[in-house]
């Protein structure tokens, strides 16, 4: 029995698609991470403002170590969280640079029924966009095709 190998193109226009079906994945993403960022934030301040006063009789705090050790770590989790935040705008800017060279009917095509409705429903995507379901189908090759032609390092 022979493997079955795909080709190093259409490989590229599997990656292509499936990234353009991410697309409002990552959109969602960045406003979960921006939401989470606003709110850390405040917890941040609550936490430099009203510094646990902690111990006991037998152990009292002698430093202000504990508190600078709390503040290392909120700076690193803040940093976390920016940088997941440039990595899901960095995703996104690169789909919007793949988007932006399509037609205005590959675009439309592009965002609604890739994007949208994640090459499932080509009904709904012809009723939504007034194109037939086969034309929507052909452009979507179309579409794939034209992104890896005019971006030569996709990987």
């Amino acid at each position: 029995m022979q493997k079955l190998r795909i080709s190093k193109e259409e490989r590229e226009r599997m990656y292509i698609k499936e990234e353009l079906m991410r697309y409002y994945m990552y959109k969602d993403k960045i406003q979960e991470i921006q939401n989470d960022i606003i709110q850390f934030k405040q917890h941040y301040q609550e936490v430099l403002n009203n510094p646990h006063i902690g111990g006991s009789i037998i152990n009292v705090q002698k430093n202000n170590s504990e508190k600078q050790n709390i503040v290392m770590r909120l700076e690193y989790q803040l940093a976390d969280l920016e940088s997941n935040l440039k990595y899901y705008e960095s995703r996104i800017a690169e789909l919007d640079r793949w988007l932006s060279s399509l037609t205005d009917i590959q675009y439309q095509i592009a965002v609604v029924y890739i994007c949208q409705y994640q090459c499932k429903d080509a009904y709904g995507a012809s009723l939504e966009l007034n194109y037939a379901q086969d034309t929507i189908k052909a452009y979507t090759d179309r579409i794939l095709k034209r992104i890896q032609k005019k971006f030569n390092k996709i990987f």
